[in-house]
């Protein structure tokens, strides 16, 4: 059935990005081919604006009942907590294991080629801790003025350019198997950009100028990663995808912090 397929690339999609479990009502029974690689990679910036929208609307209600900064405070509790859990934080360890490995090897590209996520509790060097104590800290503050200034909404871009910038991704092959994550073609990583700037629409009413310095930069990014993957390293990996992705996102809030008014 098409009600079953269109789910099924939806929770696939899903299950790229984010580790929270879907409610077993909205899980289709039959799987999705291969060949629909394409329609999964433009899900995926749909289940980012998702991921945004939803924690907005759920804060605006609650700010009927709890206003102020009380409310704001709420709001950057609950969206840093989606923020570095919606991937059982992989995100902010393989931020901090890069963090560690940059120090030592003093080479960006270097240090993302040997990047591999380690137990959480084997990481104990300070450059590493320090980065876990400083991207939870902003988190929380940014979430905090943003709630200040009602642009709430920022929550939207935030998560829109950190799940497209993944997706950019995964049509580049593993570096161990040499097999795609997604089977796609250049075309329709060109339709994964054009949906998301159409997504990006939305906030950037209220903030075009916070919006498109986000989108370039997060564009940029990707596209860096992506160069140095197919010339220096022969594809990507699991860790170089989440990182680029959460940074991706660590980037999109400042950008909101700096210049959203």
């Amino acid at each position: 059935m098409k009600k079953d397929r269109i789910l099924r690339i939806f929770c696939d999609a899903w299950d790229l990005l984010l580790d929270l479990p879907i409610p077993a009502a909205l899980t289709p029974r039959t799987g999705t081919p291969k060949s629909q690689g394409a329609a999964i990679l433009l899900a995926v910036p749909v289940v980012g604006f998702l991921c945004g929208v939803l924690p907005v609307i759920v804060f605006k209600i609650t700010g009927l009942f709890l206003p102020g900064f009380g409310n704001a405070f709420l709001f950057a509790a609950g969206m840093t907590v989606l923020l570095l859990g919606k991937d059982s934080g992989r995100g902010l360890q393989l931020m901090a294991e890069f963090s560690s490995l940059l120090v030592r090897t003093k080479s960006p590209a270097e240090a993302l080629a040997i990047l591999k996520r380690r137990k959480l509790q084997e990481i104990q060097d300070p450059v590493s801790n320090l980065t876990f104590v400083l991207i939870t800290g902003l988190s929380v503050f940014a979430f905090t003025m943003l709630g200040c200034f009602h642009a709430r909404v920022w929550a939207v871009p935030v998560m829109l350019m950190g799940s497209t910038v993944q997706g950019s991704l995964f049509s580049l092959p593993d570096r161990s198997s040499g097999v795609p994550f997604l089977a796609v073609q250049e075309k329709d990583r060109n339709k994964l950009w054009i949906l998301a700037g159409f997504l990006m629409l939305f906030p950037a009413i209220a903030q075009p100028l916070a919006a498109l310095a986000a989108f370039g930069l997060a564009y940029v990014l990707a596209m860096a990663v992506r160069h140095l993957c197919e010339n220096l390293y022969g594809g990507a990996t699991a860790e170089i995808i989440t990182l680029t992705g959460f940074t991706a996102e660590i980037i999109t809030l400042l950008s909101g912090l700096i210049l959203t008014r």
